[in-house]
């Protein structure tokens, strides 16, 4: 449930960014790094 959740989040926070990481990343207030491994983790891409 927790993880649904923070995918989502992660997901809709990196389309507000127009895919740009860096940006999610300080809109949510963590690492460039942690939002990093979260995308990998949820296997996250806006990429085709």
């Amino acid at each position: 449930m927790i993880a649904q959740v923070e995918r989502m989040v992660l997901l809709q926070t990196l389309l507000q960014a127009k895919g740009n990481k860096a940006l999610a990343a300080r809109l949510l207030k963590i690492d460039y790094k942690t939002m990093h491994s979260k995308l990998k983790m949820y296997e996250i891409s806006l990429n085709p």
